[in-house]
């Protein structure tokens, strides 16, 4: 797993999720609400679509944030898992850019942005389709990793200690949002093709991601040396 780069103003512009009327954030491209309301199948059950008020909800939250409202820092931190990765992700970046010298602000935004990104990489392995998983993967590792990687490379704590602590949360800490947030992301894909591995691949899918991040910094890190 590798740590591109790219800068937060994209990032953020890129996760401004749209209902239907809406069609650019800033200078990226978000497409509307299908008007057809395509379910999420799975192999095995199909998923309720990505529904108008929970893509509200995330794009209030985002803007919110976007804002730096204080109450909405609050809302995240305290319920996360209501939250879309890229959400919990920017929370992090935007605490880290303003943690200074500061060792504990620091920690707890690294520990927001692993969050998001940890989870973000996960839920693009729930696609059941190769060539959009490989697609949404690329996207996360464009948009969230680049970020991630000089994060990790400023940080001064102690990394390899702070992911474990990460992956102990996301494994027991619930996922309230809908998975389907992936398919918002590509201006010009169906979001029928946003198809889902079966639900009871997930947790195995969340454990493998798990592993992945912790190999992926420790190697990281030994690199840095």
């Amino acid at each position: 797993m590798a740590f591109p780069r790219f800068p937060l103003s994209l990032i953020l512009a890129s996760l401004m999720l749209t209902s239907a009327g809406a069609s650019h954030a800033q200078t990226l491209s978000i497409p509307p609400k299908p008007d057809s309301n395509p379910t999420y199948a799975t192999a095995s059950r199909t998923v309720t679509p990505l529904s108008d008020e929970e893509v509200r909800f995330q794009r209030q939250a985002l803007e919110a944030l976007m804002a730096k409202s204080p109450a909405m820092v609050d809302k995240i931190q305290t319920t996360p898992q209501k939250y879309a990765p890229p959400i919990l992700f920017g929370l992090g970046f935007q605490q880290f850019e303003a943690a200074g010298d500061d060792k504990d602000k620091a920690e707890q935004a690294m520990f927001w942005m692993t969050a998001g990104y940890l989870r973000a990489l996960s839920d693009a392995e729930k696609l059941a389709d190769s060539p959009i998983r490989g697609r949404m993967e690329s996207w996360v590792s464009r948009y969230l990793g680049q970020p991630y990687a000089q994060a990790v490379g400023r940080y001064r704590g102690d990394m390899q200690a702070l992911v474990k602590q990460v992956t102990a949360w996301d494994t027991t800490t619930p996922r309230d949002y809908h998975p389907g947030w992936l398919g918002w992301m590509q201006p010009d894909a169906p979001a029928q093709a946003f198809a889902l591995e079966p639900e009871a691949k997930w947790p195995a899918i969340d454990a493998k991601a798990r592993v992945a991040l912790e190999k992926a910094v420790l190697a990281d890190l030994k690199q840095r040396q």
